[in-house]
């Protein structure tokens, strides 16, 4: 687990969901795809991470709790 404010926060949103090993992986992959990492995530990549996590989630949650999931990553405050 990482000790930046925002990836815990996200983190704590998706372990319940999909399990610690999932959310990490997702996490760590999609903060990639936007060239960034989960230790250097910052607020201002919340708005193309959030999309992101919703297309991947689909598998596992199905749309609308994905939807839900990136909406909540949206509207976080720290």
């Amino acid at each position: 687990m990482t000790k930046n404010i925002i990836a815990v926060k996200i983190e704590s949103y998706l372990m319940p969901l999909i399990g610690e090993l999932l959310t990490a992986g997702t996490l760590k992959v999609q903060c990639e795809k936007i060239g960034t990492t989960v230790d250097k995530l910052n607020a201002m990549d919340l708005q193309n991470l959030a999309p992101r996590l919703e297309q991947a989630l689909v598998i596992f949650l199905g749309g609308d709790r994905a939807r839900k999931v990136s909406r909540q990553i949206l509207t976080m405050s720290f």
